[in-house]
């Protein structure tokens, strides 16, 4: 029995993919709203890989009432955006 090649694990080329399909272009400038939690920084990630022109503002969601003081997560969303 042949062993199927694995997928890749990059989520890069499925996200590009979704840009394309939804119309967004490489070139194109979007707002990624960051709060420092896992999922936005997938995002932060992603965009900033895909190519495209990327503006990020932070977001508190309020959902913590330590959140507004989360100096954790101002940090590392400027530490990637350093990166990119």
């Amino acid at each position: 029995m042949a062993l199927k090649p694995l997928r890749s694990l990059d989520p890069l080329p499925r996200f590009s993919r979704a840009l394309l399909d939804g119309g967004l272009r490489p070139s194109d400038k979007i707002l990624v709203a960051c709060s420092g939690g896992p999922d936005s920084m997938a995002l932060l990630d992603l965009a900033s890989r895909s190519g495209l022109d990327v503006v990020v503002g932070h977001v508190d969601h309020g959902l913590r009432p330590s959140s507004r003081c989360n100096y954790d997560a101002y940090r590392a969303i400027m530490d990637t955006c350093s990166e990119i």
